[in-house]
């Protein structure tokens, strides 16, 4: 049977304690603690400065509770957390730097930690380097997701994250960042320019450069290839 909850690793030479919680097995989660110790590569610098001073002969993996979770994902995280901050406000963990159960407020990666994760997790480093989901992974993959399954299922975001998601999503396909763009820089400017200075139609320059007329349109009032030196001036005598 699974052994999984909530527990602490404790340095017997002082009792300082970090308190944590997993919903896998308590032996695996210990193994990744060592194993991100070890490394220096530790979520907590607390723990890890201690770890490094005293040794790991004086650090104890300890079991405050065994928790039996639903198999609702979602469920079984809210309760892990919930029983997770019990702890936490009871114990006041001297090495544990945020003070709020799932979360990771109040925790500052420095410059050099970022550049170690970047480099652990890219290139042949990576394990899915030189590997691809079959069909059925990625049906499963798609299934986890899916309805009633999906975090997002039945809800809807606030106006204020519809925004940021809205603002995040324009810059990544506009212009030069839109991976299938198929104009470059001078084009466009040069497609502005002879829209205002000649006698030719969105309709002509689409046609010329191959790309569609609510490309062009979209280019012309500054919409697509955003530029904040070009204003768009209306020119309704002009046929489209």
């Amino acid at each position: 049977m699974k052994r999984s909850g909530v527990y602490q690793i404790r340095n017997i030479e002082n009792d300082h304690i970090y308190v944590g919680s997993t919903s896998k097995e308590f032996r695996k989660r210990w193994n990744i603690h060592r194993h991100l110790l070890r490394k220096q590569n530790h979520h907590s610098p607390h723990l890890q400065n201690a770890w490094n001073l005293y040794g790991e002969d004086n650090f104890v993996f300890e079991i405050l509770e065994e928790i039996i979770f639903p198999k609702d994902k979602m469920k079984a995280r809210e309760i892990i957390i919930k029983y997770e901050q019990i702890w936490i406000d009871s114990l006041q963990p001297e090495y544990n730097v945020c003070k709020f159960a799932g979360s990771c407020l109040g925790i500052k990666r420095s410059e050099e930690y970022k550049q170690k994760m970047s480099e652990i997790k890219s290139g042949e480093n990576h394990p899915m380097f030189g590997k691809h989901h079959d069909e059925e992974t990625k049906r499963k993959m798609s299934d986890a997701q899916s309805g009633e399954k999906n975090p997002m299922y039945g809800k809807t975001h606030s106006l204020k994250v519809k925004k940021i998601l809205s603002e995040i999503n324009s810059i990544k396909q506009i212009g030069e960042n839109n991976g299938r763009a198929i104009l470059i820089r001078p084009q466009v400017d040069e497609i502005r320019f002879r829209y205002y200075n000649e006698d030719v139609t969105m309709k002509q320059l689409a046609e010329e450069y191959g790309v569609s007329k609510s490309c062009v349109y979209h280019i012309i009032d500054n919409t697509s290839w955003h530029d904040s030196n070009y204003v768009y001036v209306s020119k309704r005598r002009r046929k489209i």
